[in-house]
């Protein structure tokens, strides 16, 4: 994950020195000196780039604060970024701007009284690539824009709304799957097997393992839990000798995707006495199934009848190949009740019959040996096969207690059958609850690549037809990838309010204006928009990584309305309504945007052409919502930018906090005089 981060800060950091560097040779080609075009540049651009870089840190805030595994998993990649632009501003205006003010070439001062002459000839690595096949038609795309700025803006916010439109088209996959070469294969025997059965099924799937050549280790675990070297493995098999899971590795990731419905196919028919689920590892929180279904209530037959009703219903659902109920029978118990009259005629106590019982079955301890430093019991046992049936238990003989029955040997040993009443039952192995209610859970298993959401909106339904009626003090709730959403959904957005109310503050310092803060928030909202509308055009689902990168995509937006906003904010000419210098000022700006939005895009590129399922719908909602965003900062900002110049004069830069501070002495100055 920190690599991943690594890969997209790359995108990201260069853009404070392209800007930088950009302007600085700008005012070189002008006939600036080197100390002036570096000293301009600096008090130009530190507070316009200082608010971007907030605005885009602030943005990845909420994957820093994401709560749980999740949180912890992904903290690698805002952690990068973070860094990364951190550095990135500081490296700027110190490294970046003394290096670039060395080595851009330019034109030489003007001596005092002379004209500065133009370049005899313009060079490519120099002075840049000029660009007239590309510079031509975007100016006059820009002199249609601000002839009818209310249009242009309706034009360019028209593809975003269509990005949120399209969004309800999405398919939801809120924990997509990883991109491992690993997934995991459990086994689930009956609950009355022993150790040794359960060996003997794993042996069987292993040998079918071994002759895919695709496969290149597996690792099991019977009876216990497997190692959790993955975050969101939940293993709740501890002590289970009827539960094996297995761990295989395969060559490459984009071989499960064909792998596990074959081999889910083959190992359910190989081994039919059981219930064999082949899993890939997901994302997100662990949950033990996609679908769960919880009844929560006092009684146990209560709970297991509801609990059998919805199995009934869930496991005829498309795309559920598995289904089972937390609530199970538990190994089988022989079951001794002492009749305390007869155990009295043979002069023993119930303590005495429950002391010999348990030396019968369980053994007695004889001796002790001494181990090095450590002392182990001698523990003796009679044959376990004179207790191998219920009968055999029965015929068990006690030592009476009787001392004159011991003359006459025929009550000397009393059958346990004399004594007591012997029956084979069960009952239930292990009650669980949630919240500190007895629970029973439905857990559905799903086809590989089949999303969670569409099976839980089909369950929904089903449920609703069967009308299943549940007694009063007895709850149904639901559980799995739904819940586990829900939750990081209220996690997520519980910080989100907090850091949009600091991402304005601080476009709002930056401008110190509201009408340009309320313009760059715009952009940036159009941005997310956009982002929505590069998914739904790639065809990726929804997931939560596409809502961290679309907070992401929506700094890097800013970043590109807060410079074209304060170039234009700088020029008279623009401040006072004048089309041409808005032109002139995107124009001049144009370079900066689209060599960021270049290195944006090619720094998310490596992501979108690993394939997977987890970060390229994550990279394709940044670098298509960047590049789209373009439409946004070259269209919308600008013309926002004259309408607003129209209604009223834009203040120049640091003339609003000058002006308040004229107002104030003004104010002052009288109340002095009174």
């Amino acid at each position: 994950v920190l690599v991943t981060g690594l890969i997209v800060a790359l995108g990201i950091m260069v853009d404070n020195a392209i800007v930088i560097t950009d302007e600085i040779q700008h005012l070189r080609l002008k006939g600036e000196r080197r100390s002036v075009a570096v000293a301009k540049t600096v008090k130009k651009l530190w507070l316009p780039l200082l608010g971007s870089t907030l605005t885009t840190i602030i943005a990845f805030m909420p994957l820093v604060l994401m709560p749980g595994n999740a949180g912890d998993f992904l903290v690698g990649v805002p952690a990068a970024v973070i860094a990364s632009l951190i550095a990135s501003y500081v490296i700027g205006f110190t490294i970046i701007s003394a290096v670039a003010g060395r080595v851009v070439e330019g034109r030489d001062p003007a001596a005092p009284g002379t004209v500065n002459p133009a370049p005899v000839k313009r060079i490519w690595w120099r002075d840049g690539i000029e660009g007239r096949w590309l510079s031509a038609p975007f100016r006059r795309s820009l002199e249609w824009s601000v002839r009818r700025p209310i249009l242009s803006m309706t034009l360019a916010t028209a593809i975003p709304l269509l990005g949120f439109v399209l969004a309800g088209q999405l398919t939801e996959q809120f924990f997509p799957t990883s991109d491992r070469n690993q997934f995991r294969i459990q086994i689930h025997m009956p609950g009355q097997t022993a150790i040794e059965e359960t060996r003997t099924a794993v042996e069987k799937i292993q040998a079918r393992l071994e002759g895919n050549p695709e496969i290149q280790s597996t690792h099991w675990f019977i009876g216990s839990r497997p190692a959790k070297f993955y975050y969101s493995m939940m293993a709740s098999n501890d002590g289970l000798v009827n539960v094996a899971e297995g761990i295989v590795t395969v060559d490459h990731f984009t071989q499960i995707p064909d792998l596990i419905p074959r081999l889910q196919d083959e190992l359910t028919l190989l081994v039919p006495e059981a219930m064999v689920l082949v899993r890939e590892l997901g994302t997100g929180p662990p949950i033990t199934a996609p679908i769960e279904v919880r009844i929560l209530g006092p009684d146990l037959a209560t709970l297991e009848r509801i609990g059998n009703d919805i199995r009934a219903i869930v496991s005829r659902l498309p795309h559920v190949n598995n289904t089972q109920t937390t609530l199970k029978a538990g190994r089988p118990m022989v079951s001794i009740d002492a009749r305390e009259d007869d155990v009295s005629v043979t002069g023993l106590t119930l303590s005495q019959v429950e002391q010999q019982l348990q030396a019968l079955t369980s053994g007695i301890v004889a001796t002790h040996l001494i181990e090095e430093t450590q002392q182990v019991p001698v523990r003796v046992i009679t044959n376990r096969a004179n207790w191998s049936d219920i009968s055999a238990i029965a015929n068990m003989n006690l030592i009476g207690g009787n001392r004159s029955m011991e003359r006459d040997n025929s009550f000397a040993d009393v059958p346990v059958s004399a004594v007591a009443d012997i029956r084979l039952k069960s009952k239930v192995g292990t009650i669980e609850h949630y919240n500190g209610v007895r629970s029973n859970k439905v857990l559905a298993y799903l086809d590989f690549g089949v999303l969670p959401a569409v099976t839980f909106k089909a369950m929904l339904e089903e449920l609703e037809k069967a009308d299943l009626q549940v007694p009063p003090g007895y709850t149904v709730e639901f559980g799995g990838e739904s819940e586990e959403r829900n939750e990081a959904v209220g996690q997520l957005f519980g910080t989100v309010g907090l850091l949009v109310v600091m991402m304005l503050l601080a476009i709002v310092l930056t401008f110190n204006s509201f009408r340009m803060a309320f313009v760059t928030f715009a952009a940036a909202v159009q941005a997310a928009g956009l982002g929505l509308f590069s998914l739904w055009l790639f065809g990726y689902p929804l997931s939560f990584v596409v809502i961290f990168g679309l907070m992401g995509l929506v700094g890097l937006a800013i970043n590109a309305a807060i410079v074209i906003l304060s170039e234009l904010r700088g020029m008279p000419e623009a401040r006072a309504g004048d089309p041409e210098a808005v032109i002139d000022g995107v124009m001049k700006t144009g370079r900066h945007i689209l060599s960021t939005t270049i290195t944006t895009v090619g720094g998310f590129t490596p992501l979108i052409l690993a394939g997977g399922a987890f970060w390229p719908p994550f990279a394709v909602a940044i670098a298509g919502g960047a590049f789209l965003s373009m439409v946004v900062s070259f269209y919308y900002a600008p013309a926002a930018f004259l309408w607003l110049t129209r209604r009223r004069p834009v203040s120049a830069p640091g003339e609003g906090s000058a002006m308040a501070a004229r107002e104030a002495a003004l104010a002052i100055g009288p109340a002095k005089g009174q």
